[in-house]
Formats: structure tokens, C-alpha cells, sequence
């Protein structure tokens, strides 16, 4: 059984533009539920400066148990997306097209999620935010579910725990 679709947001203000992105620039964050959770999307910010783009996004993952032993990987999946879409404090929450079963995670385990950004006129830039500095005092339907982390050891595209281009994950809580 699970849950309706919630949104675990990362950010409290997204003020800031622009933020570098494109095929290959991964971003790159480690989220630890506090909860079994289905994973089944993640939000991007809309381009910089706001117009309706099309673009695609490019994803992928990685699952740990808590030691840090890899029980997972994921190859990279591309999704389209084209039209207007609805937009949220410069914010567009994608369901996943090409995973569309989800990612299933335990309480415990790390969901290691990388993405990018190319949007279709040439555009490089997107919105960031950097007011995550403590996520758990941000307000969230599931308050402190999700905890994160900064995944070292990494080339990637400057993504903090604090700052970057990951506002939250889409999810569905499981009972």
C-alpha cells in the first residue's frame, strides 16, 4: 500500500539564476529516508531566464544499504519533455517517463540521484537556490524524512547539500 504522491522539497526561497547546465553536467545528491519510500520522480528548475523550454533531463542512480555496500545501479535514462508545463516557484515536478516503476528505498539506504538539464533552444542555464543549509527546518508534508548528504569522490556539476539544482524528489510513502 501506498501513499498519495508527496513532494519532499529541498530548498526554502529559490532566488537565484543562473546555474550552468547541459547533457553530461551531472548533478549529483545523496537522500537517506528516515521511512520505505517510492521514489518516483524528482523536480529541475525551469530555465534562466523563465520561459517554457522544452528540454530533456537525464538521470540516473544509485542505491546503498546504510554501509555504503551498492545493491543497485541504474544505466542513464533520458526523458523528453515538451509543452507547457506547470511551474512552481520556478519549479517543474517530472514523474519519471522512463523509470516509471520507481525506486523503491528502505529506511536507511542511500538513494544516490544525478541529473542534468538541455534545453532545446540552446539555452545553458536554469534557476538554483542555495537556502538549504538545514532541510529539517524546511517545511515538508513528511517533516525530517529525508535526510542528505554530499556525495564525494564525484565530477560533477558544484551540487551541495545547501545549494544547487535538485529542489526535491517526488514520492509515494509505502505501508
Amino acid at each position: 500500500m501506498t501513499s498519495d504522491l508527496r513532494f519532499f522539497r529541498r530548498f526554502r526561497e529559490v532566488t537565484k539564476g543562473p546555474w550552468k547546465v547541459g547533457r553530461g553536467k551531472w548533478d549529483t545528491l545523496k537522500f537517506i529516508p528516515t521511512k520505505d519510500v517510492l521514489i518516483v520522480g524528482a523536480s529541475v528548475f525551469e530555465s534562466y531566464p523563465s520561459l517554457q523550454r522544452d528540454f530533456k533531463c537525464g538521470y540516473k542512480f544509485e542505491l546503498e544499504e546504510a554501509n555504503g555496500i551498492l545493491i543497485r545501479e541504474s544505466p542513464p535514462y533520458v526523458d523528453e519533455v515538451t509543452g507547457p508545463q506547470e511551474v512552481q516557484d520556478h519549479m517543474i515536478n517530472l514523474k519519471w517517463k522512463s523509470l516509471n516503476t520507481g525506486v523503491i528505498v528502505k529506511r536507511g539506504q542511500k538513494f544516490i540521484y544525478s541529473t542534468w538539464l538541455e534545453f532545446k533552444d540552446g539555452c545553458d542555464k536554469c534557476w538554483y537556490a542555495d537556502t538549504g543549509v538545514d532541510p529539517g527546518q524546511i517545511q515538508n508534508q513528511d517533516q525530517g524524512l529525508f535526510a542528505l548528504e554530499l556525495v564525494y569522490n564525484r565530477r560533477g556539476n558544484s551540487t551541495s547539500v545547501s545549494t544547487g539544482v535538485i529542489p526535491g524528489l517526488l514520492y509515494h510513502l509505502l505501508e
